[in-house]
């Protein structure tokens, strides 16, 4: 027997199924979000949203100001293992998110007047983290001494207010507004609020160099993933403290733990996977880096030199560089040290000694002048900021 349905009876079932699927599924989505939002903390004037403790140097400044002027304002964390959970104020409410999905869908719930995050990408097309809708003013906060040129292309598109650390981030930030005809971003000079804990910490040892740190990006413009055994066997007469990338444990496992594998035995090699690089800082000499922004932070506290290594990897369409007529970092870099390229790599211990012995550190001075807003005081210069806005 052959079941015949009229067509236009079938296009009456067929629509029939699609209302009561999309009701059914309208339901268990409202059950849901309504469950996560209750789970959220309420709507805040200031809030501070950080993907996890890697941050805590960031973000612990700018609570503390908080805190100390008696300011209330919520803190929402993807990580259960942030330091400032366990912060006990009156003036702070903190939430862990959750792990995963469930952590970034309840981001989206957020509800605040102000969210500061230093988070590139936020609201981006498949990127995990929708910008909320319950959030007026999103404001980013840097991480790092580096203009926009090493974000992903539209990494801070969808932020209302950039808390700048120089002025040498205002002009690319402009330059690719006008190129892209976005809307301006209200630029806000603060300075870079890690460094009022940090500046007063390090210790500018005056001694010969007996100790190297190799702090490097990962990718394909990490140097220890290019270079990294050619470096470590062309230093046999140092120390060597070898910082990867945080990402690199995670991206590129394998070469890490070939490296590791390889000089295990080498019992002048100190692996650094700390938080925070501040240790190591103090203990070196010198710093072998790439494009990484560690560069400055170790030139700027340590007044010690760099040298830089050029990767060659100059395909910069997935960055913002691409849009830009030049680079900050490239017109500067050769102020905190030397520019070597691959084939300088055999010789880089006298290099090493050379730079060492005639290394001036007025020009590190200079520059950190030139560069930084407001040393020492950007916590309070971000939260004059956000109580004056919220």
């Amino acid at each position: 027997m052959v079941l015949y349905i009229d067509p236009g009876t079938g296009g009456v079932i067929v629509n029939f199924l699609i209302a009561i699927i999309t009701s059914i599924v309208y339901f268990f989505r409202k059950l849901f979000f309504d469950k996560i939002n209750f789970d959220l903390l309420k709507k805040s004037e200031i809030s501070i949203f950080s993907e996890g403790n890697q941050y805590k140097n960031t973000f612990f400044p700018i609570v503390n100001e908080l805190i100390d002027r008696r300011i209330h304002f919520n803190y929402y964390t993807l990580d259960y293992k942030d330091d400032i959970l366990e912060i006990e104020s009156e003036f702070i409410n903190s939430k862990f998110l959750g792990l995963g999905f469930l952590g970034k869908l309840k981001f989206s719930s957020i509800s605040s007047n102000l969210l500061v995050s230093t988070t590139p990408n936020i609201g981006n097309k498949g990127f995990p983290l929708k910008r909320p809708k319950k959030v007026k003013e999103l404001v980013h906060v840097w991480h790092s001494i580096s203009d926009i040129s090493y974000y992903k292309k539209g990494s801070l598109d969808n932020y209302d207010t950039i808390l700048t650390v120089g002025d040498f981030q205002n002009k690319s930030i402009i330059e690719i507004e006008n190129l892209k005809k976005l809307k301006a971003k209200k630029l806000v000079p603060v300075g870079l609020p890690y460094f009022d804990d940090f500046g007063p910490e390090i210790i500018n040892n005056e001694r010969d160099c007996k100790t190297v740190l190799i702090g490097s990006s990962w990718g394909d413009k990490g140097l220890l993933k290019k270079y990294g055994t050619q470096i470590i066997d062309a230093l046999t007469g140092f120390d060597i403290i070898i910082r990867p990338h945080p990402q690199s444990y995670i991206s590129e496992k394998k070469i890490i733990e070939f490296i590791k594998e390889k000089y295990k035995k080498n019992k002048k090699i100190k692996w650094d996977d700390n938080k925070s690089p501040i240790t190591s800082m103090k203990e070196s000499d010198i710093l072998i880096s790439d494009t990484s922004s560690i560069r400055f932070d170790f030139s700027f506290l340590t007044k010690k030199p760099v040298i830089t290594i050029k990767i060659g990897n100059d395909n910069f369409v997935e960055y913002e560089a691409d849009y830009l007529s030049s680079k900050w970092d490239d017109s500067v870099e050769h102020k905190i040290g030397k520019v070597i390229y691959k084939d300088d790599i055999p010789d880089i211990e006298k290099i090493i000694v050379s730079l060492s012995n005639k290394f001036d550190k007025s020009e590190i001075d200079n520059l950190k002048k030139e560069t930084i807003f407001y040393e020492n005081k950007s916590s309070k210069k971000i939260v004059d900021y956000l109580n004056n806005e919220k």
